[in-house]
């Protein structure tokens, strides 16, 4: 989850896909991204001969769970056409994978069709203009780690910390789209 709110709608909908997939028996774990002690890329260059960020903080747990799991699930706030400043240091710190898997030519992750991600966002203004940009972000992102852009989930005049909880179809949305996450 790249939200600063833990209780905002990108979460509120997170926690839903998580529900689902886990009543279809799938084993989750949400990670908050401002939780974590990370720093952003610094464009050092130190991972151009081996793949490996050279950065040690909280982030490397996370490389091993985009190398080996299965599904995956983005959510972030939209901020100014594109995803949250934690979201986007998260992006940034796997140019050591982008390294890995173009430059050195290193296997990052299994290409199967069991590794599927989702994407959340919520914005404040009502309407869908601007979301083909923080879309392409994340399917970038994906498809450098080897996941399908398999579903998403597009939130708009969600204004404010919670208005989210109230839109009983889209909660109801977030819920399916877990289940058929792991189901396929």
């Amino acid at each position: 989850m790249a939200s600063p709110r833990k209780k905002g709608n990108s979460s509120t909908l997170l926690d839903k896909v998580l529900e689902g997939a886990a009543s279809r028996g799938a084993e989750t774990e949400k990670i908050v991204l401002c939780d974590l002690n990370m720093k952003p890329c610094i464009s050092c260059g130190g991972c151009d001969k081996t793949g490996q960020c050279v950065i040690k903080d909280d982030f490397q747990t996370l490389y091993a769970l985009l190398r080996d799991s299965s599904c995956f699930v983005f959510a972030t706030p939209y901020y100014f056409c594109g995803v949250s400043a934690f979201g986007k240091a998260f992006i940034d710190r796997c140019q050591c994978i982008w390294v890995a898997k173009y430059r050195l030519r290193k296997p990052i992750a299994t290409k199967s069709s069991k590794r599927r991600g989702v994407f959340i966002t919520s914005k404040g203004m009502p309407g869908f203009d601007g979301f083909e940009h923080i879309k392409a972000q994340v399917k970038a992102f994906y498809g450098v780690n080897n996941i399908a852009y398999y579903d998403e989930l597009l939130v708009d005049d969600c204004d404010g910390k919670g208005p989210v909880i109230h839109r009983i179809d889209m909660l109801e949305r977030a819920f399916t789209c877990g289940q058929v996450l792991i189901t396929g």
